[in-house]
């Protein structure tokens, strides 16, 4: 019902949703993969695209990084990254959580709205 509401006041007072984007596609990581990255339980997602000039390529953020985290909370999988970023405010900044090279890394990046159409990446 929540997500009915802010959707509807979305619509009404802008004319379309307002969603955060960071301009990333995710692949969730299964068993074998989490335990070549030295996770104990399947969990994040695996960077497999960034669209140039977003906001995820802008903080630095590359394919094949391991997305952990958001915020230092973390990331059950692709679906819940997309949810969460989705759900922040245009403008707000964020601190993903990765893992790049073995070694973990937190970016900031200041999420914008997603550009209408682009409803199949974060």
């Amino acid at each position: 019902v929540a997500i009915a509401a802010e959707v509807m006041q979305d619509i009404i007072t802008h004319g379309h949703v307002i969603r955060g984007y960071l301009g990333i596609s995710l692949q969730d990581i299964n068993a074998q993969q989490a335990a070549n990255f030295g996770l104990t339980t399947p969990h994040g997602g695996i960077i497999t695209g960034i669209l140039r000039a977003s906001p995820a390529a802008n903080a630095g953020i590359r394919p094949g990084d391991l997305l952990l985290g958001i915020n230092g909370a973390p990331v059950r999988d692709g679906y819940d990254a997309m949810n969460r970023v989705a759900d922040t405010k245009p403008g707000s900044q964020l601190t993903v959580n990765l893992v790049r090279n073995g070694r973990s890394l937190s970016l900031p990046v200041t999420v914008t709205e997603r550009p209408q159409g682009m409803d199949s990446q974060n």
